[in-house]
């Protein structure tokens, strides 16, 4: 039997991933499921959050009950003093404006007092007004991620460049690959440890955080990358990432030989008869990877494609419209007001595709 995924949704505005702060592992994990309870769509924000163990126990974490124990009071204390800040903005005349805000704030907490230590018990939070437009009613310029993928990372490190990476390369992209460019002083920054002595070399930062990260998300998440440094002069000033969707652990391949959930029978049988060739497990991964309604249409393309002409690659033809019917749907589901022709099919005449 396989795991049960969570298929908890977190959003967030892409501001609200470009900009600079910082949290531990265990903090960064619970405000995550926090976000991933919170309904963007909803009629209303979030009113108020209230934080214990009980509470941080039951957000689903991953955490273990031993850590949270040890760890409550000092996440909530994080998250009471949660900041963000973005990049300076250059007025002229060397004059820059500085933005940044408290993510909560604090109605009330209980503590106790021990051996001259406080321990934060429980506190009340609520968005301020400032951060609740970076995860709340949003209908554009977002990222989205299931909760699942960081749940098993180990490095807050790993967490951040997962989701910088993800605002690049989106859950269903039907790209193979992304390339994004970024200053490696800005990385720096955003993992906060751009001030930190041990990763001025860039061989440190290299190998203690991007190597490492590289291989957290290629265990433990549903994208991979690599990278390259690049030089301006002598010096690494910028990182190069190819960021690619993980199939040693993207769900199609997780869950193995069974079906997708709430799979559509007749269609599976549709495509089987249409393809017949098709292995049952690349059926499988097709369903895992594209809406049934893109299936659907694609069978219908199909069809009227194999009326009017033969079809020396139908596997890579069939698979080719339904990444091109995604790509359209994925942006009708951003509101991107690009027009598309969805009847036109002459890019599939060229079409590369492995199956």
């Amino acid at each position: 039997m396989s795991e049960q995924l969570d298929k908890r949704l977190i959003v967030k505005e892409n501001s609200f991933i470009d900009s600079y702060w910082n949290l531990s592992l265990a903090s960064h994990k619970v405000f995550a499921a926090m976000l991933a309870n919170i309904d963007p769509t909803a009629p209303e924000p979030p009113k108020s959050i209230t934080l214990n163990k009980k509470a941080i126990q039951d957000l689903d974490t991953g955490l273990n009950r031993v850590t949270i124990h040890k760890q409550a009071s000092s996440i909530i204390k994080e998250l009471m003093e949660f900041k963000v800040s973005f990049d300076p903005e250059d007025l002229g005349q060397g004059i820059y404006k500085h933005e940044g805000f408290n993510i909560f704030e604090s109605f009330s907490y209980k503590y106790k007092e021990k051996d001259g230590k406080k321990e934060i018990l429980s506190v009340e939070l609520s968005f301020t007004d400032k951060a609740l437009p970076l995860i709340y009613g949003l209908s554009e310029n977002f990222t989205k991620y299931h909760f699942e993928k960081i749940k098993k990372l180990d490095s807050p490190y790993s967490v951040r460049i997962y989701e910088i990476l993800r605002r690049f390369h989106p859950i269903k992209s039907s790209r193979p690959a992304s390339i994004v460019t970024m200053q490696l002083d800005e990385l720096k920054r955003k993992l906060k440890v751009l001030d930190k002595p041990g990763y001025k070399r860039y061989n440190n930062f290299r190998q203690e955080i991007l190597q490492r990260c590289q291989k957290d998300l290629e265990k433990n998440t549903d994208i991979s990358f690599t990278f390259e440094g690049q030089r301006v002069g002598r010096s690494i000033k910028k990182i190069m990432f190819i960021i690619k969707h993980n199939t040693s652990t993207v769900e199609e391949v997780k869950e193995g030989t069974v079906f997708p959930k709430s799979i559509d029978l007749e269609l599976f049988s549709k495509v089987g008869q249409v393809l017949p060739n098709l292995s049952e497990e690349k059926k499988k991964l097709i369903f895992n990877a594209f809406a049934k309604d893109v299936i659907k249409e694609a069978l219908f393309e199909f069809a009227l494609a194999a009326l009017d002409k033969k079809i020396d690659k139908p596997q890579q033809y069939f698979i080719a419209i339904c990444k091109n019917k995604q790509r359209e749907l994925d942006k009708l589901d951003n509101k991107e007001s690009d027009s598309y022709d969805w009847t036109d099919t002459s890019w599939a005449e060229n079409v590369k595709f492995e199956v």
